[in-house]
């Protein structure tokens, strides 16, 4: 969570994202991608449910804070409040989503 040389915390505190809550958006995203590519070579549907369109919602808000937040220069206080929010908010769902679909992948393969 903290970097550790000097370029990563400048670069996470001008956007609030650090390092592992990439690796953490990336990971699930090839998760899902492999189980999603497993289960329909097989024949298997397994589109996108609630949790992934909610976490796609999220990190579309989150982004948008971002953005804001950059063109801002960082100069409101609550801008950049609710920018952290925003990203920690779509790093649970993140966590969350993949959660739901790795649920779902083992009671396919139970079957």
């Amino acid at each position: 969570l903290f970097p550790q040389d000097e370029s990563a915390a400048q670069w996470a505190t001008l956007t609030g994202v650090v390092p592992c809550m990439a690796v953490v958006l990336i990971a699930r995203e090839f998760l899902i991608t492999s189980i999603r590519g497993l289960a329909e070579s097989r024949g298997i549907d397994f589109r996108a449910d609630w949790a992934g369109k909610i976490k796609m919602i999220t990190q579309s808000i989150a982004v948008g804070a971002v953005i804001v937040d950059l063109a801002v220069t960082g100069q409101i206080p609550w801008i950049r409040i609710t920018r952290d929010i925003f990203i920690w908010v779509t790093i649970v769902v993140t966590v969350l989503s993949a959660t739901t679909y790795i649920v779902r992948a083992r009671r396919i393969v139970a079957e």
